[in-house]
């Protein structure tokens, strides 16, 4: 059986096995269609695949080929369905902060639910020092500081102190962080970044296009 290594859209896992179940090949189009399932969730793909090896006249069926199915191998991946979600930070954050983003996207795909915890909370910590690069002291004055110079809501403020408490949960306590409380601050460390950074440049450019 063919293997394929890619990133699984339907667990999100990256670099994950991928076996091969069956392989059919299409005359019309000179290449085969071969369903594979993901070593991680079960769930299938079918990948569109070519060989451009150094056999002439051969083209070995990639289900039957018992290695990794790559264009070293001379096959070559024309298209995989469903397509896996690239993972990328809300428009117009910074370099920066968009990096700890996307390190605790990840982290999360990979399972890795307290790394992807601290990194949520390196967001935010990032976010109240480009917010106000005077502001001193902890995480927790930064982010009051923040909102009592109303630079922040109360709503966003809550959200901070959510991500930096379980972010110091991920950081010290001794049983494992949960799947789900690592979504969570996920999910609040991406809106952060919208209100911050997304929204106001949205806003910004409609304003400058408006008559």
């Amino acid at each position: 059986m063919g293997t394929l290594i890619t990133q699984c859209p339907h667990c999100d896992k990256d670099n994950v096995a991928f076996i091969s179940i069956l392989s059919q090949y299409i005359t019309e189009i000179n290449s085969y269609i071969t369903f594979f399932t993901c070593g991680n969730c079960n769930y299938g793909l079918v990948a569109h695949i070519i060989y451009r090896g150094n056999k002439p006249g051969q083209s070995p069926n990639p289900h039957e080929f018992h290695s990794g199915i790559n264009t070293s191998n001379g096959f070559i991946i024309v298209k995989i369905y469903p397509k896996p979600v690239p993972i990328d930070a809300p428009a117009h954050v910074p370099d920066n902060i968009r990096n700890f983003y996307l390190q605790s996207i990840k982290s999360f795909r990979n399972e890795l639910w307290d790394a992807s915890a601290l990194m949520s909370r390196k967001v935010i910590e990032a976010i109240c020092k480009h917010l106000d690069p005077g502001v001193t002291g902890d995480l927790k004055k930064r982010i009051e500081k923040l909102a009592a110079s109303h630079i922040i809501t109360d709503s966003m403020k809550e959200w901070a102190h959510e991500i930096r408490l379980e972010g110091n949960s991920a950081a010290h306590d001794e049983l494992p962080f949960s799947k789900e409380n690592a979504k969570d601050l996920l999910s609040f460390s991406e809106l952060f970044l919208m209100y911050v950074f997304t929204l106001p440049c949205m806003l910004a450019t409609r304003r400058a296009t408006t008559p």
